[in-house]
């Protein structure tokens, strides 16, 4: 019953993506969009502590943020090694698929998400027939 905070949420990052966008990109080109959508999840993942404090959840920030971080550093630490080929685009798909198959693994290993989520996710992954018990 809280989803008009995750609506104001969601439109304050997106005010804050585009005033960072507009002011970003003419200085930094594409680096400065990625600095733009960085600075909006920011905000985003920040609201959300804040919200959940004020429903009297009290998460712990660095438990909360050191998993998602120490996943994504070990995911991406290989692309690091990769020869610097002639073809940019071979080297982006070879890291994309690198840092996929490891970070799913990572994301297991580490505990961030446990059985109870998993089996939310394959429930709204199968087919609409496999949930409503066969009917169509």
């Amino acid at each position: 019953g809280h989803q008009r905070f995750y609506t104001v949420s969601s439109g304050i990052c997106l005010i804050i993506n585009i005033v960072a966008c507009v002011s970003l990109i003419p200085l930094f080109g594409h680096l400065g969009a990625a600095m733009a959508t960085l600075a909006a999840e920011v905000a985003f993942f920040i609201s959300g502590m804040v919200f959940l404090h004020k429903l009297g959840f009290k998460p712990h920030f660095f438990r909360v943020f050191i998993k998602p971080v120490l996943v994504a550093v070990l995911a991406g630490l290989w692309i690091k090694f990769l020869p610097d080929w002639s073809m940019p685009l071979v080297m982006l798909a070879v890291a994309a698929l690198g840092y996929g198959l490891l970070y799913l693994p990572l994301v297991l290993l580490t505990g961030l998400v446990n059985k109870n989520d998993l089996g939310l996710i394959m429930a709204s992954v199968k087919p609409k027939a496999a949930r409503n018990g066969g009917a169509a």
